[in-house]
């Protein structure tokens, strides 16, 4: 079984809980960090796959901004969609 840990946000405790989560479910079962390119970096000796998510999760910064939102919104569904449709892809090429 595969788990893709998920977190586009960037910094703070962000990388420090991530961190910990993989090593943990690492003997359970086969893990892959999704995150920004910057969080990898600081991950770069955890075993697990790392999926570069490119620039991390743009802030909001007020609430007139409803379309950036949205736009962000789906932005992160098909970052995360990728690491998901590739874990499954190779389940399904390891099951046969």
């Amino acid at each position: 079984m595969r788990l893709v840990l998920f977190d586009w946000a960037l910094g703070g405790h962000h990388p420090i809980y991530v961190r910990p989560f993989a090593e943990a479910l690492n003997s359970l079962m086969e893990i892959s960090v999704a995150a920004p390119d910057a969080t990898l970096t600081e991950l770069g000796d955890l075993q697990a796959e790392l999926i570069p998510l490119g620039r991390a999760r743009p802030a909001d910064v007020n609430q007139r901004m409803r379309t950036r939102t949205r736009h962000r919104v789906r932005r992160e569904i098909e970052l995360l969609a990728h690491p998901a449709d590739r874990a499954t892809i190779r389940l399904r090429t390891r099951r046969g």
